[in-house]
């Protein structure tokens, strides 16, 4: 790909299972020239092993969607925005915007975070989400069993309230719920419970276990 090139279309590389690498650069994908990656770009392209963003600055819905053998991931510093399954199902990261094993450190300038983002990256256990971030979609850290500590801006979803989502302003939201057979499972769920029109509310959000410590960045109040 030719270096002045700054954008692709959606779905330009849907399904190549083959790729592995941009112009030959020894195994890492570097697409650190585009300034976006939009929806299912590089849906599905598992023998990505190093991906390198660089200068990108959003990336869609779907884009990096089940690339099972990505083991780190530089996102840089420009992206303010990351669709819904961005990173679904990439479960081999071991790193995120960070050398220490284990972390996942959002860039600064990073927003909105869709639903079920880095949904199944189970290898994580250290979250760390910018404190001008205004949205965290619901699950978008879904499957991450082995966190032990997470730094938000806020609980919940948004730093705002929707009064018919106020289940959403819990702390278990950002983890979704876990499927389990009701049959020969007990609940790995948290029920949580909140107030709506002066009535007692709950639901079952999932929090990981493992789960030590929670460091709100920014609020005023909870």
């Amino acid at each position: 790909i030719s270096e002045g090139c700054k954008q692709i279309g959606s779905y330009a590389f849907y399904g190549c299972s083959s790729l592995k690498s941009i112009n030959g650069n020894n195994g890492v994908f570097d697409i650190s020239s585009f300034t976006s990656i939009p929806d299912y770009a590089f849906y599905n392209c598992y023998n990505i092993e190093e991906l390198v963003l660089g200068s990108v600055d959003s990336i869609g819905t779907y884009a990096f969607y089940n690339c099972q053998n990505i083991q780190q991931l530089d996102l840089g510093e420009k992206i303010t925005s990351i669709g819904s399954y961005a990173f679904y199902n990439c479960s081999s990261v071991r790193n995120i915007n960070s050398k220490n094993e284990g972390e996942l450190i959002l860039p600064l300038k990073c927003k909105q975070i869709g639903e079920y983002a880095f949904g199944s990256i189970c290898k994580i256990n250290y979250i760390e989400v910018s404190k001008l971030a205004t949205s965290i979609g619901v699950g978008a850290f879904s499957g991450m069993d082995k966190v032990e500590k997470i730094v938000l801006p806020f609980v919940g979803t948004g730093n705002y309230y929707i009064y018919s989502d106020w289940e959403k302003l819990l702390l278990g939201a950002i983890f979704g719920k876990k499927e389990y057979d009701e049959d020969v499972e007990i609940n790995p769920n948290t029920k949580q419970c909140y107030y709506y029109n002066n009535r007692l509310m709950s639901v079952y959000w999932y929090i990981p276990e493992t789960l030590k410590e929670v460091q709100i960045a920014s609020a005023t109040e909870l």
